[in-house]
């Protein structure tokens, strides 16, 4: 999208040999006849009069902001063709240009490169001169989304105006960039968490693509990179120019946005016996454990940036009020007094209770730089032995070791707690099986449901007839393989079984879905009473922890905490 914003006109220059805006005028035109804008824009993706010098006429509509000056919107009163957009980009035109003139512009037209697979249609202008007045063309209203992101073409440079509400649903590139994502007709889900892997993910797939439309400032001011709002808040009056930027369309705002911010939602309120977690730290590594020894393989670049990310944890964890949490993305270095865990533990302590423990972690065979580990409130729940660390097959090498462990709340039978974190989607050494299937699973997925499936075989040969909850990242979506051959085994969703719909814990790209999942098997099913997910990260813009002063729960991660209420029974 806007990278327009960081695409420099040199690169323009290079394509285009800049010629300075003095001369602009000076030079006799050669084209004769006006054309209408659109047979320059023509009805396909490229114009037909690539190369060529045209001689146009229209209203400078908007200028937007470029790394080196200024780019141009002309729009005259169109062809009467719906399929052709009646709005061209004029480049190397003078600064000087003001909103609302008329003017006859000749130039060449060209495809401009906006990178992966994007391009706009423009004319490098040689001559402009003033024309008789004319009113500034009707805006466009939209009320619906194209059937067909390449739809968007057919507007390419003319003035919008999206006349129903947009969702924002991404905001990654806020921070550095200014764009944020947003959607018609509410949030966009990933495929995989509702569709079937397949053709019914690639339906969904498009369709996400057709209803998204990036958002950016055209005249790149930092109003987009400040208080960015929360996603699912409600963007209104949203009108600018239609731009297309690394392979996405974009509305360069040419007017303030009518912002309904979504707020920050309260710890949902407990009502059980026994609350059990799971939370995904994001890669917690404390360098040496004594303020040095940063950066480190992973986290945190410095003790300054360590000490923000620890005082996030801790909010959110101590909000959490848990009596045991599985936690995944610890730093895998040991359980000494200067290991991440240990001194987590210190902090968490230090702020609720005092009397939280970490389950003992045997030696293992992974050499991973993350591990997963267990924690628990001593004075609520008892553990009853040294957990079972699982690392065979897979789980040595590729997910990190699981970790089972036994517990028992007054005198409840003893319940088992399986904090996991299975192969992530990225496809780096990814053979045979594992590689992308082009289905919507992404990569290793064979592994992922290898791996559910030693996961039950070890509940039926060491936990039979125990109550057992599996939880953590399973990093994979609710409808792809592993989720479905669990549930297909008898295990219970744990947020399907108390009612919870749309539930989601991670958005990537724009894309709401769920990476944590909690299972639990029929003697641990009829304790559960409820389920939730604490949306305080997946929300969140990047940017909201390190400016928040106290720390927040807010971004204290890139995944949001799930939390399971079960009242045990004999």
């Amino acid at each position: 999208m806007n990278r327009l914003i960081s695409l420099p006109l040199p690169l323009m220059a290079a394509a285009l040999l800049l010629t300075a805006p003095g001369d602009l005028t000076a030079r006799a035109p050669t084209a004769e006849r006006i054309l209408p804008i659109g047979q320059v824009q023509g009805s396909g993706a490229e114009s037909p009069l690539q190369g060529r010098e045209v001689k146009i006429a229209g209203v400078l509509t908007a200028r937007i902001k470029t790394g080196n000056g200024w780019m141009f919107s002309l729009q005259d009163d169109g062809d009467g063709n719906e399929n052709t957009s009646d709005a061209v980009f004029l480049l190397d035109a003078p600064d000087t240009l003001k909103i609302g003139a008329s003017l006859v512009v000749t130039g060449t037209v060209l495809e401009l490169d906006t990178e992966n697979n994007s391009h706009i249609t423009a004319l490098r202008v040689s001559h402009t001169q003033p024309a008789p007045a004319r009113p500034m063309p009707v805006v466009r209203e939209i009320r619906r989304p194209p059937a067909h992101a390449a739809d968007w073409e057919k507007l390419e440079a003319m003035q919008v105006k999206i006349s129903v509400p947009l969702t924002l649903t991404g905001t990654p590139h806020a921070l550095p960039f200014g764009r944020w994502h947003a959607a018609f007709d509410g949030r966009l889900w990933t495929p995989t968490e509702i569709a079937l892997p397949g053709e019914a993910v690639h339906r969904l797939a498009r369709q996400n693509l057709a209803r998204s439309l990036w958002l950016a400032d055209a005249e790149g001011r930092n109003t987009m990179r400040r208080e960015v709002p929360r996603l699912g808040s409600q963007l209104r009056n949203a009108e600018g120019i239609i731009d297309e930027r690394y392979s996405r369309h974009v509305l360069q705002l040419t007017a303030p946005l009518a912002i309904e911010r979504q707020a920050l939602p309260p710890a949902p309120t407990r009502r059980s016996a026994l609350r059990i977690a799971a939370f995904n730290l994001e890669n917690l590594f404390n360098g040496n454990g004594q303020g040095g020894g940063f950066p480190t393989a992973r986290g945190a670049k410095d003790h300054v940036g360590y000490q923000r990310q620890l005082a996030g944890h801790i909010a959110a964890l101590a909000a959490l009020d848990a009596d045991i949490i599985a936690l995944m993305e610890l730093e895998n270095d040991g359980q000494d007094a200067l290991s991440a865990e240990s001194q987590l533990l210190a902090a968490l302590n230090a702020r609720h209770g005092g009397d939280w423990r970490a389950a003992p972690i045997a030696a293992n065979a992974s050499h991973d730089a993350i591990r997963n580990g267990v924690i628990y409130r001593s004075s609520k729940v008892r553990l009853l032995e040294a957990p079972l660390v699982y690392d065979h097959g897979p789980f040595a090498r590729l997910n990190r070791p699981s970790i089972a462990a036994r517990f028992r709340v007054g005198n409840s039978p003893p319940f088992v707690v399986i904090a996991n974190h299975l192969k992530s989607k990225g496809c780096r050494n990814a053979r045979a099986a594992d590689t992308d299937q082009r289905d919507g699973q992404s990569c290793w997925n064979a592994t992922r449901l290898e791996s559910v499936r030693q996961l039950h075989a070890l509940v039926q040969n060491r936990f039979a007839g125990q109550p057992v909850v599996m939880l953590g990242d399973f990093n994979a979506y609710a409808m792809e393989d592993p989720p479905r051959w669990l549930r297909a085994q008898g295990w219970q969703d744990a947020f399907a079984a108390t009612g919870v719909r749309q539930a989601y814990s991670y958005v990537y790209e724009g894309q709401a879905g769920r990476l944590d999942h909690a299972f639990v098997n029929q003697a641990m099913r009829r304790w559960l009473r409820a389920a939730h997910e604490w949306h305080i990260n997946a929300d969140e813009a990047e940017s909201a922890q390190r400016t928040s002063t106290p720390a927040s729960p807010a971004r204290s991660s890139d995944h949001d905490p799930l939390l399971l209420d079960f009242e045990p029974r004999p």
